[in-house]
């Protein structure tokens, strides 16, 4: 069955990196960003704000893909990392609470940052570096479509179907000359010889 992530710690300095990532791979985000109304709170009046941030948002992620379990992720280096972690056990018991159902599971977990990244990839990345090479022309060198048998490219057959056009009518030329020297020759040598000399008969006595 599906599990339910949400991320519900991680440093002020990856914010908009995981955030980015959470939303590609349909986490849920629990974490907020310096300067924010949570973050302005004391660590008194910070923690059950963001304990109710987590347990609303693990609720409406597990009834959203109607699962019955969880994954809390607590990205390692924040300045209030520790504490948020430390507030595991009262973090499940609401859960469940907030579910109806002592059967509900829970994990929480804590993790580095280049463990969540190598864990949750940026897919966009690698979606448009595939479109790329999908858009690729398949011709040009060493192109599939533009080579026949020999490894020949069409392409640069066709770059060089002027000039060798250009050669054969050269040389048809030249075989025409040629032909219409021999036609001429032959016709000469078939002639008879007008300008022979006759020589006059004797008459006999």
């Amino acid at each position: 069955m599906t599990e339910a992530v949400v991320c519900a710690s991680c440093p002020e300095t990856y914010h908009d990196r995981v955030a980015e990532l959470s939303l590609q791979h349909q986490i849920q985000k629990a974490f907020g960003k310096a300067g924010d109304m949570l973050n302005k709170l004391s660590r008194k009046g910070w923690i059950p704000k963001w304990e109710a941030k987590v347990v609303m948002a693990t609720v409406t992620k597990a009834q959203t893909l109607n699962t019955n379990k969880a994954l809390i992720l607590c990205i390692a280096g924040g300045k209030n990392c520790d504490a948020e972690v430390a507030r595991q056990p009262a973090l499940v018991r609401a859960i469940k609470t907030e579910m109806a159902s002592q059967e509900f599971r829970v994990r929480v977990e804590l993790i580095e940052i280049h463990e969540f990244l190598e864990r949750y990839p940026d897919v966009t990345s690698r979606t448009s570096k595939s479109t790329k090479e999908n858009e690729e022309p398949k011709y040009g060198k060493g192109g599939k479509d533009t080579q026949d048998g020999k490894g020949k490219d069409h392409h640069s057959s066709l770059r060089m179907t002027p000039v060798s056009e250009n050669k054969r009518a050269s040389q048809a030329k030249r075989v025409g000359r040629q032909q219409t020297r021999e036609s001429a020759s032959n016709k000469r040598a078939s002639q008879p010889a007008t300008n022979a000399r006759v020589r006059p008969k004797k008459n006999d006595p």
